[in-house]
């Protein structure tokens, strides 16, 4: 129940994150068009540090978003560009535009926050390690306890004659006892087995929320970082700062190509 909640609290958690960014990146793209000159370049920059923030959403672990710190993290940057913006601005509606923008970055920073702490709430090893227990107990008692039983051959006849052979099939049918004993010992077995089999392949599940068959749902939060990137792109191209948007996509390829690396270090697990 505990992960399960998790499941629910993170996909709350990376959608209003997500929301958060997106209403930055809006009153950023409406500022880039009021402003003229090195302001202009500042808003563009605080466009690319968000498409970069979609960068690390998708790209990044765990371990490396909670070392960020000082220049290196993303919020800390976009901050510091509206931030210099509400300083120098003069007129009034400006003024209030970026103070809710700012408000938006503690959003966007405590929503951070919370999802990281969330990522982090996994079930204890010490479970992983009953379980585990459990199974070599369960298979000691098996070993133990079960009688060996060996299936004892049908004679066949001791003519090979065609009604020789009929009558040892006919033995067969219907003397399927001899063939097939009941074993209670192997069934009890073969049911806990099962069952142990079942709540431990759930629990590492539940432990990924963005892997395996139990995973949090990418519909929404996909398409809010496709339109933020789309919104970001458009406006560089606009402006003229192509070369900008190829400095983002080389940045989104590496990485991927980071993630990857580590994806095939760790055999297929994306770890912390």
């Amino acid at each position: 129940a505990r992960l399960l909640t998790r499941q629910d609290t993170l996909q709350d958690a990376a959608n209003e994150e997500l929301c958060q960014l997106r209403m930055i990146t809006w009153i950023l793209l409406e500022l880039s068009r009021e402003f003229e000159g090195e302001q202009k370049l500042r808003c563009l920059s605080a466009l690319g540090d968000s498409w970069r923030y979609t960068d690390m959403l998708i790209f990044s672990s765990r371990s490396t978003e909670m070392a960020l710190e000082g220049e290196r993290d993303l919020i800390y940057r976009i901050f510091s560009v509206l931030y210099t913006l509400q300083i120098k601005a003069t007129a009034i509606p400006v003024q209030n535009t970026l103070a809710e923008a700012v408000k938006y970055v503690d959003k966007l920073l405590l929503c951070r926050t919370q999802r990281l702490d969330r990522e982090g709430q996994a079930i204890a090893p010490a479970v992983l390690t009953i379980l585990n227990s459990l199974s070599v107990y369960i298979l000691l008692s098996y070993v133990f306890l079960s009688t060996a039983r060996e299936l004892e051959p049908l004679p066949l006849s001791s003519s090979p004659t065609i009604s020789g052979l009929m009558l040892t099939f006919a033995r067969i049918q219907f003397d399927i006892k001899s063939l097939i004993p009941i074993n209670p010992e192997g069934f009890i077995f073969a049911v806990l087995t099962s069952l142990l089999l079942v709540v431990r392949n759930l629990y590492l599940d539940l432990q990924r929320p963005f892997r395996g068959g139990t995973q949090i749902r990418r519909t929404v939060t996909s398409s809010t970082i496709r339109g933020i990137r789309s919104e970001v792109s458009n406006e560089l191209r606009n402006c003229g700062m192509a070369d900008t948007l190829q400095v983002l996509e080389r940045h989104s390829l590496e990485q991927a190509a980071l993630r990857i690396d580590r994806m095939k270090r760790n055999k297929g697990e994306d770890f912390d």
